[in-house]
């Protein structure tokens, strides 16, 4: 038997984290960023979301306001001009200064996993 293992993010909904491309707080809500172009939107703070996804590995805090799913990364720079993930649905992600560093590792550590060099920084 093959079990799913979804997330609960509130309003009694509940997603797949291998769906999930970003999250994004708007103060009290969060907005979820789904593959196929699906979009939804909870009353959960990012703070209570991002404990419920404490498990997946994949994920990361890069600001107050973005988690990101390290596996659905298009590119990355890391010049603070033009600075940022790009995701790949397109949406652009900032990284805070403070974090940058611990993103840097998390990313290194992935392709290393990975035996990738497609987020190489």
């Amino acid at each position: 038997m093959n079990i799913i293992n979804t997330v609960s993010v509130g309003g009694r909904k509940s997603v797949l984290p291998q769906e999930v491309i970003l999250v994004i707080a708007d103060i009290n809500y969060t907005t979820f960023y789904l593959t196929n172009n699906r979009k939804l939107m909870v009353a959960t703070t990012l703070k209570i979301i991002e404990n419920r996804f404490a498990d997946c590995s994949e994920f990361f805090r890069t600001h107050k306001s973005f988690l990101v799913n390290l596996k659905k990364i298009k590119s990355y720079k890391s010049n603070t001009n033009d600075g940022g993930l790009y995701m790949i649905n397109d949406l652009k992600v900032g990284i805070s200064r403070r974090k940058k560093e611990a993103f840097e590792k998390r990313i290194n550590a992935l392709n290393t996993t990975h035996n990738s060099s497609k987020y190489l920084v």
